[in-house]
């Protein structure tokens, strides 16, 4: 492509964005405002090639950025690639593994089964008979990403400075989150990771295939893994698919994401239809594990109670969950009255409806939407889950008209809390809360100083409308002893913790033996502190 066609399409994709996308007000528009422009926003990110492509499908997600003639114009965005020479395939193949095809594979097919922008596929055979795809990295693909991304940062670098609304939606994050994922999907070394560890931590859902890699013919650019034959579910005719148990394959896909996310942390954040397929003996077989999204254990507990909060249709608890999610936009006003009033009003709004009307990830997005009007953002975890959650939605409705994502949640909730909270009694949570612990109490003597100072010099006005002196006294008695217990036990933690840098001889459950003995006493007694102020104390 020419540089002055690059130039046109970089213009007709900018000039759509700020007439109809996130840098204006799209939602009283009407749909004929917008139509005519969809096919120029294709043909223009089609033509800026496969960045802009899988910048705009990630974008297609996003209910709150665009209209939804927008949207529907970019969730059509095809990788329209010419396939690689099969000559130059089998030289890279060569190179890349070191010997020649003919020992490698004992067929090869050279007609690709799929083409994309970052690389194709192709079906082979090992010498022992087993079926293998082998997905092969294009040439340069690497280098021309990362020149696409350095003009990408330019031009939303440029529109967040001109424009509130940019802010608002937290576009630049989108991107960073972009750059990260699409970096990571370059590197098939570590989709091999993702797809071990994710099938190590779904083995008990014995309806959910997912290709074995082959690690001896793999690397960076090369990926080797079992052929899955199936058909894609979009694909299905309506009469086989009342042949398919759907119920089952919904509710076991749905609790399988569940797991990722609540218990796991770390989850497949890609599973479109072009990524599921169904197998022989009802079973979904499930691909392209390059993108995958880990969240820490906070934001994990803190959406579990999103999600309860809103299958159950409990909008006052749902808004302040959400409220404790949020951080308040750079040069933006917040309105947290606004904020609450409105996730409230979205979570009672849909409650119970059916997946036909309604689905779990676009309340989400929803949220999101709110947020950002309201002058606050979500962690960035929180669109990838959105979107993870609206691809299992559209399968779920393919697989079972009937299936319900918010009854899903409720059904499972309870199972997710308890191992969510059960990893916490191990040793090094403990151990970990305890440093937390120790640090807490590190600050307490200067604060006690300043109200000690406070009092001294007479700033310290305490309001009470009747003194008993001596009930008065033995509470700041008990003050001084809690305070000085608390200290000798932060003592007793941060002298353990110290002990766990050194080597010894005598251990306890692996961990340096009087370490071990020095916190269990720190335990005790901050239980029994606990214990006394609960049960004791007025």
């Amino acid at each position: 492509m020419s540089k002055i066609d690059k130039i046109k399409n970089y213009g007709d994709l900018a000039r759509i964005l700020i007439k109809h996308g996130i840098l204006s007000r799209h939602d009283n528009l009407e749909s004929s405002q917008v139509h005519s422009e969809a096919e120029t926003l294709i043909n223009s990110i089609e033509g800026l090639g496969p960045t802009y492509i899988k910048f705009g499908q990630l974008l297609s997600t996003r209910k709150e950025l665009f209209p939804s003639e927008i949207l529907d114009a970019l969730k059509n965005l095809q990788d329209n690639v010419t396939p690689i020479n099969s000559y130059h395939i089998r030289e890279i193949i060569e190179e890349e593994l070191g010997a020649p095809i003919k020992k490698l594979f004992n067929e090869f097919v050279d007609e690709p089964l799929a083409t994309a922008s970052l690389g194709q596929v192709h079906k082979a055979k090992l010498h022992d008979g087993r079926d293998v795809v082998v997905k092969v990295q294009r040439p340069q693909v690497r280098d021309n990403i990362i020149k696409d991304l350095q003009h990408l940062k330019k031009i939303v670098d440029f529109f967040n400075k001109h424009s509130e609304t940019f802010k608002r939606y937290h576009i630049q994050n989108i991107l960073i989150e972009f750059e990260e994922n699409i970096l990571r999907e370059l590197n098939y070394l570590e989709e091999a990771n993702n797809l071990n560890r994710i099938q190590e931590n779904l083995k008990s859902f014995e309806n959910l295939v997912f290709p074995s890699v082959y690690n001896s013919y793999s690397t960076e650019n090369i990926l080797t893994m079992d052929f899955l034959e199936g058909a894609k579910l979009d694909s299905i005719p309506a009469l086989a698919l009342t042949e398919i148990d759907g119920q089952i394959l919904a509710n076991s896909l749905f609790e399988a994401y569940l797991k990722q996310i609540f218990i796991d942390g770390f989850f497949h954040s890609d599973p479109h239809l072009g990524n599921v397929f169904y197998l022989s003996d009802n079973k979904l077989g499930i691909l392209d594990l390059g993108l995958v999204t880990r969240i820490g254990p906070k934001m994990r507990k803190d959406l579990l109670k999103l999600l309860i909060n809103i299958s159950e249709g409990r909008g006052e608890e749902a808004a302040n969950t959400a409220w404790r999610m949020v951080s308040p936009i750079d040069g933006i006003n917040e309105n947290i009255g606004l904020f609450k009033e409105k996730v409230s009003s979205v979570v009672k709004n849909q409650y119970d409806r059916s997946l036909k009307n309604n689905d779990t990830g676009r309340v989400l997005l929803e949220l999101s939407k709110i947020a950002a009007a309201s002058g606050y953002y979500f962690p960035q975890e929180l669109s990838s889950i959105s979107r993870t959650l609206i691809y299992l939605d559209e399968i779920g409705a393919i697989l079972d008209p009937h299936f319900n994502p918010h009854h899903a949640i409720r059904k499972n909730s309870i199972n997710i809390m308890k191992e969510t909270y059960k990893d916490e009694s191990s040793l090094s949570d403990v151990f970990y809360n305890s440093v937390e612990f120790t640090s807490s109490m590190a600050e307490l003597p200067s604060k006690v100083d300043k109200v000690l100072d406070d009092l001294i010099n007479q700033r310290l006005k305490v309001k009470i409308d009747a003194i008993d002196q001596e009930h008065l006294m033995k509470g700041f008695q008990k003050i001084a002893n809690r305070i000085t217990i608390g200290l000798i036990l932060a003592a007793l933690i941060m002298g353990a913790s110290r002990l766990m840098e050194f080597e010894s001889s005598f251990t306890i459950w692996g961990y340096p033996g009087l370490a071990i003995i020095l916190l269990v006493f720190a335990m005790i007694g901050i239980m029994g502190l606990f214990v006394n102020i609960f049960f004791r104390d007025e």
